[in-house]
């Protein structure tokens, strides 16, 4: 039979075993302390790091300008077929038409041609003045 209980009597309970819940709980005055020096050395790795990120970004924004200037001048090259380069050429003085034309020594063509300097055309009396007192 079921008894009745009294309304001045607590409630009959039974443990059905712990728990653990994440509940509030008010800190200590160590424990502030300590979440306090935490947190100052978290806003000084937050700092750090923010800087190195930057520094981290610039390199890898310079590397990328880099390869997109090597890309462009690859692309140019491809695009006109030829590219610049460093060629020899044989500069020859023509004193009769004053003028020096530049030969290049890779295909014999003439890459440029431009008048005798002041300088080059004294070069030639000079030259022509000292093969004339030369016999002696």
């Amino acid at each position: 039979m079921v008894s009745k209980k009294k309304a001045d009597e607590a409630p009959e309970t039974v443990s059905l075993g712990l728990a653990t819940r994440t509940l509030p709980v008010k800190l200590t005055g160590d424990e502030l302390l300590e979440k306090g020096a935490r947190l100052a050395q978290i806003e000084d790795d937050v700092t750090s790091e923010k800087a190195r990120q930057l520094d981290h970004k610039e390199t890898m924004k310079a590397r990328l300008a880099a390869l997109e200037a090597e890309r462009s001048a690859v692309a140019s090259s491809l695009r006109r077929g030829i590219e610049y380069r460093d060629v020899k050429v044989d500069q020859l003085a023509d004193y009769e038409l004053g003028k020096v034309r530049e030969v290049r020594t890779d295909t014999g063509e003439v890459s440029f041609t431009r008048l005798l300097t002041d300088e080059e055309r004294q070069r030639k009396l000079f030259a022509d003045s000292q093969a004339h007192e030369a016999p002696a």
